[in-house]
């Protein structure tokens, strides 16, 4: 089962986001990309050890 959530996000974010997602394939939902982007994050904290 999913749930929605709201996320605020600025123009300039959204921005990068919208860029991230059309130079591998416009097609995707944004919040797909977000949730890969979020996640490559905390794969890289934690190698680093934070």
């Amino acid at each position: 089962m999913t749930r929605e959530k709201n996320i605020r996000v600025s123009e300039s974010e959204l921005s990068t986001l919208k860029a991230a997602r059309d130079s591998e394939d416009e097609t995707l939902p944004l919040g797909y990309v977000a949730a890969e982007g979020a996640k490559q994050l905390l794969a890289e904290d934690s190698e680093i050890g934070f």
